[in-house]
């Protein structure tokens, strides 16, 4: 049961034998913060898996983000400037976390599965995300392996490596497919929609 201020910030979690989870320490703890409840979409949880995001407030000045776990207990890491769920599709096992070296992605144990050196990186959609590097857009999946990307106007990832192109921004400009894992053109843009 997530509990709520007049201007709906969270103000405490019961669980479901009617403890509250925030003590009166992370709730000093967390002033300056907003708490992210995750909402499983799937069954992929455990009981490791946090119950919400920790996110230093706009303006705050405040760095330090996070996870609250089940327990109630609090695992901040005042490098981490911003953190999000690192997939679109609801699994909330992975993380893309920003820090001032750079962007990466942590597991739900916080531990860092891809490196937090990348310029930034998309939510994984299908299996992959837009990274960007040094200037150069890539796709990446969730190992961490980066694919080249043909220079096209707009991409998105529509499953199994295949990504949706147009190569313009003209009004009706038609899709086409590309495949990262072959790094080939599927199909030379002839559709309305690619879904």
């Amino acid at each position: 049961l997530w509990l709520r201020n007049d201007q709906g910030d969270v103000v405490n979690i019961v669980d479901a034998s009617g403890k509250a989870l925030l003590n009166q320490k992370n709730i000093s703890a967390l002033d300056g913060s907003r708490i992210e409840p995750l909402y499983v979409r799937n069954d992929v949880t455990s009981a490791q898996s946090p119950l919400a995001l920790i996110r230093p407030e706009s303006g705050s000045g405040k760095n330090g983000a996070g996870f609250l776990r089940p327990d109630g207990s609090l695992q901040l890491d005042s490098k981490w400037q911003d953190i999000q769920s690192a997939d679109a599709d609801g699994n909330i096992e992975q993380f893309i976390v920003r820090t001032a070296e750079g962007t990466g992605v942590v597991d739900a144990q916080g531990k860092i599965v891809i490196p937090l050196t990348e310029d930034n990186i998309s939510p994984f959609v299908h299996g992959y995300a837009l990274d960007y590097l040094d200037g150069k857009l890539t796709a990446l999946d969730h190992a961490g392996k980066h694919y080249d990307l043909p220079n096209v106007f707009e991409i998105e990832s529509v499953g199994n490596g295949w990504f949706r192109f147009r190569e313009t921004a003209a009004e009706g400009a038609l899709w086409g497919i590309f495949d990262v894992n072959t790094q080939k053109t599927v199909v030379q843009p002839s559709y309305q929609d690619v879904g």
